[in-house]
């Protein structure tokens, strides 16, 4: 059954005549109303996207109010707005702190999907949705970033690589190899990053050697699944 116009009002959803209401806000009234009801919130949040997001504390404003976002739409309209505007270096330390959606543990089952994995942790949705412009600079980040970190941020990296093959270089597959090596013990990363190999046809050699040496019946699924993937 299809939620009427008031009950996706209270998900977030923008309402036009809302939104050209507010239009005319300064920005501090634009952050002050971010505390009224959801779809104004999302209104308030897609006005200053447009209107301010060369200014320092953007990024910021954005990932303050999604630590705290109730609303469905509204978490989808600072995630979209992040994915164009946002700062990579504010958001990737925002990896893994927000919501409770991300993979504690490696999962019995592997996807079925031929398509690549949507990224549970939502600065990592929003990171693999960037302008690939900004791939560099997300790049830079990856040795800084922690365990927990790293682990969401290798959802991102590989979705970008997965549908922009020109960023899926052989100093990103060589880089993938050595986290591979400095991460064997963590399996969950581990398991990721195998995945990420599958937007790198030339790691076929380097994933049937890791069918000899893994255990893990997970990791093992994986392995064949990036395999297929390459093969298609």
């Amino acid at each position: 059954m299809k939620s009427n116009p008031e009950e996706l009002k209270d998900r977030g959803m923008i309402d036009k005549e809302e939104l050209i209401q507010l239009s005319s806000l300064s920005k501090d009234e634009l952050i002050q109303y971010m505390q009224i009801s959801p779809s104004i919130r999302s209104a308030c949040i897609h006005l200053l996207s447009k209107q301010f997001h060369h200014d320092d504390d953007y990024t910021q404003i954005l990932l303050n109010q999604l630590c705290k976002e109730t609303a469905l739409y509204t978490k989808i309209e600072i995630q979209d707005q992040l994915s164009l505007y946002g700062n990579v270096t504010m958001m990737c330390q925002y990896l893994g702190k927000i919501g409770h959606n991300q993979y504690r543990k490696l999962p019995q089952r592997v996807s079925l999907k031929k398509s690549y994995p949507l990224p549970r942790d939502i600065i990592a949705r929003s990171l693999a949705h960037m302008n690939i412009s900004h791939f560099p600079d997300f790049i830079k980040q990856i040795p800084h970033l922690t365990t927990k970190q790293l682990q969401e941020a290798v959802d991102a990296l590989g979705f970008l690589c997965f549908y922009h093959s020109e960023l899926a270089t052989s100093d990103i597959e060589e880089m993938i190899y050595q986290m591979i090596n400095e991460y064997h013990n963590n399996d969950l990363i581990v398991w990721k990053l195998i995945t990420c190999l599958s937007a790198f046809p030339h790691s076929y050699t380097f994933l049937n050697h890791l069918k000899k040496i893994q255990k893990h019946p997970t990791i093992l699924m994986e392995v064949e699944r990036s395999s297929n993937l390459i093969d298609r």
